[in-house]
């Protein structure tokens, strides 16, 4: 009788220190369980944030870049049209200063001539024969280290002009040009002029 009472009194104490280590090793599983959602969870939070500042930093620089081109075709058109509207001022020092040594000028199939030839076209035959300039810019595109214009200039006739004396009248001339911009600089320009246009407004 006291062996049985000693084996079941021994037994109740093996089946509630079984029950309390079940219990704590069940505690011990939910604690690593949840510690490892958690740290899953920040680690995903960690890449997100690490993902949306590399995301933020290359809409950055890809704003910065178009900024930057951007500057930089809006300086080669000043750059552009300076050079005519010194011409039509008779700024003749400023548009050897924004046109480059090496410049060279193609227009309505001629042989090529360069910045001194230019210079003395615009300075001796039309702005000699031609007074009062009033050009407009209808179209001006850039791209790249090109600019292309579309024009118009009207102008009075006041002196010999390919030998057709002054007539004094009012007359509009058009045409494109493309000049090419380089480091501050035109150095090179492809012209197209309605030629025949002008001149039947002459004759």
């Amino acid at each position: 009788m006291t062996k049985e009472k000693k084996w079941s009194s021994n037994s109740s104490k093996h089946k509630c220190c079984g029950s309390r280590k079940s219990k704590f090793v069940g505690f011990l599983v939910f604690a690593l369980i949840v510690g490892g959602i958690f740290f899953i969870a920040s680690c995903g939070d960690c890449k997100h944030d690490e993902n949306k500042n590399n995301s933020d930093s290359l809409l950055t620089n890809l704003k910065t870049e178009y900024q930057m081109k951007n500057d930089q075709l809006e300086q080669n058109k000043e750059i552009c049209l300076g050079v005519s509207k010194a011409i039509m001022n008779g700024e003749w020092e400023k548009v050897d200063e924004l046109l480059a040594d090496d410049f060279t000028y193609i227009g309505d199939g001629a042989e090529p001539i360069n910045k001194q030839q230019y210079i003395g076209f615009m300075k001796n035959v039309l702005c000699g024969a031609m007074t009062d300039m009033d050009m407009n810019f209808m179209r001006v595109i850039a791209e790249g280290d090109l600019v292309s214009v579309d024009y118009t200039n009207a102008m009075t006739h006041t002196g010999d002009f390919f030998g057709i004396p002054a007539t004094n009248k009012r007359v509009i001339g058009t045409g494109q040009f493309i000049r090419e911009v380089k480091d501050g600089k035109v150095t090179a320009e492809w012209q197209t002029t309605n030629a025949i246009g002008l001149m039947g407004q002459l004759k």
